[in-house]
């Protein structure tokens, strides 16, 4: 059975309700009760020193020594003084615990049961609190001691019924002001919950217009609270909904666009076996006809055949690294690497080759930073970046290579001086087959796909690249990568 959450709300509030009602009320009448004995204690106290006050006046006062002896001879005398001194009712008790002053018809009954007499013998202050209806009463038992004798107990029962009649309305004063203070809370939790529940039950119809797929209905967000940004988020959420649907529709036009890449791509590759599969037929079918009589020739011809077929195999490695880094999932074989070692050991391996072109090598690398990954393709992507800023780099010129840390990022740079790049071309270094002076050829030794597969191995590291430049000023590309700790 389905049970609205207003309800359910309402029944919550009203059970919270009830249970503080009544902790309220239990707390309320017991710290009543308890400041009540509280001052009872404080009274007795002060009427115990009294006591002990005249009954030491009255032996000085009748040149009687202190005695537990004199102190029941004299018991009668004591009883009237303080009867007509504190105005009680009072049995006085020797030292042995028997009554004196009074024959047993006259001593009053003690509702404790003789463990106030108990404590008191053993000059302890002690007192019951008991009730019938409305009068409540105290047997309250002082142990009187002078001079630091025992002397023995006066017992009494006094009249508390005014203090605890005064304790009782202004608990239930108490009582009553705290019910009325719930029911406010009840009214009000009731509208605030009403509140909250409205604008749900609004979101909760329009998902139900969502899923029948219709975005035409409002909520309108009228308060600055969680409800408000719920609605806001509902809102964003139907916006978002709606747009992917018309990104659905968008779809089909994307994956003719992606096709046509795929297109470009194979056609790319096409063209670049095409080249070298034809040098290698021209010269092998030269060489099937027999007409090779020139031993030079000859040897030219092997070795052009030779050359092409590393590069058709440099070419199908390229491309086989490209599938490797952008479709396996290899970051569970990652091993440590310390970024800083790794860069400074490659700068140190490619300085014979700078020095070929009269450039230097200046290296400003932070120590032990690292990172996870593969040693060897970082190592292959990094010796691309450093060989392309040296063969595209002013000869005489300084390269200048950083590895730093910063926000969780190991970042590494190399800067060149050099023909730098063309701004309408930077978006494109990193396509593959892409490359930057195609009327040069092949002479720089490059496929295109150089900058293709150090991407591929960057992002696969969870890296970005970029390249900044000025034509015929500069290039700079860096890589950035999360150091170990912040990868996964």
């Amino acid at each position: 059975m389905k049970v609205s959450i207003r309800y359910k709300i309402f029944i919550s509030f009203s059970l919270l309700i009830i249970t503080v009602f009544i902790i309220m009320s239990l707390v309320t009448n017991i710290t009543i009760k308890s400041s009540n004995e509280t001052v009872i204690s404080k009274e007795l106290v002060k009427v115990k020193d009294n006591i002990t006050v005249y009954v030491r006046q009255f032996f000085l006062l009748s040149d009687i020594e202190p005695e537990p002896a004199a102190f029941a001879k004299h018991s009668s005398e004591i009883l009237a003084d303080l009867e007509a001194k504190l105005n009680i009712k009072a049995v006085l008790y020797t030292a042995a615990g028997d009554p004196a002053g009074l024959d047993s018809g006259h001593i009053p009954d003690m509702r404790s049961g003789g463990r106030d007499l108990s404590h008191a013998l053993n000059k302890k202050l002690s007192f019951t609190i008991y009730s019938g209806g409305d009068i409540v009463k105290a047997d309250i038992s002082v142990p009187v001691v002078i001079k630091g004798k025992f002397l023995g107990v006066i017992s009494y029962t006094k009249d508390y019924s005014d203090l605890y009649r005064s304790g009782y309305y202004l608990g239930n004063i108490l009582t009553v002001t705290i019910l009325i203070m719930l029911l406010i809370m009840f009214i009000a939790s009731y509208v605030i919950s009403d509140g909250i529940i409205r604008p749900v039950t609004k979101l909760n119809d329009m998902a139900k217009e969502i899923a029948r797929g219709e975005f035409n209905g409002k909520a309108d967000k009228t308060a600055n609270d969680e409800i408000g940004e719920l609605t806001s988020s509902f809102i964003m959420m139907k916006e978002q909904i709606h747009n992917s649907i018309r990104t659905i529709e968008r779809d089909h036009m994307l994956l003719k666009e992606l096709e046509s890449y795929r297109k470009k791509f194979f056609d790319n590759v096409a063209h670049e076996f095409k080249t070298p599969l034809t040098t290698i037929r021209g010269y092998a079918q030269v060489m099937e006809d027999g007409s090779f009589s020139d031993k030079e020739l000859c040897r030219k011809g092997t070795s052009y055949i030779l050359n092409e077929c590393d590069r058709l195999y440099r070419l199908v490695q390229s491309l086989l690294t490209i599938s490797r880094q952008t479709s396996e999932n290899i970051e569970v074989l990652f091993d440590e690497i310390n970024i800083s070692k790794l860069i400074a050991d490659i700068c140190e391996e490619m300085r014979l080759m700078a020095a070929s072109r009269n450039m230097d090598i200046h290296c400003e690398i932070s120590p032990d930073i690292r990172i996870s990954g593969f040693t060897d393709d970082l190592k292959s992507a990094f010796i691309n970046i450093l060989d392309n800023a040296i063969k595209f780099g002013t000869e005489a010129s300084v390269i200048e290579v950083k590895v730093y840390a910063e926000n969780g990022q190991a970042n590494v740079s190399v800067t060149n001086k050099g023909c730098g790049l063309p701004a309408d071309k930077l978006d494109k270094v990193f396509d593959p087959f892409f490359r930057i002076y195609a009327g040069s050829g092949r002479s720089m030794g490059g496929s295109g796909l150089g900058l293709s597969i150090v991407k591929a191995i960057i992002e696969k590291h969870r890296g970005t690249i970029k390249i900044e430049s000025t034509e015929n000023v500069f290039a700079k590309v860096t890589a950035e990568i999360p150091q170990k700790d912040l990868q996964f």
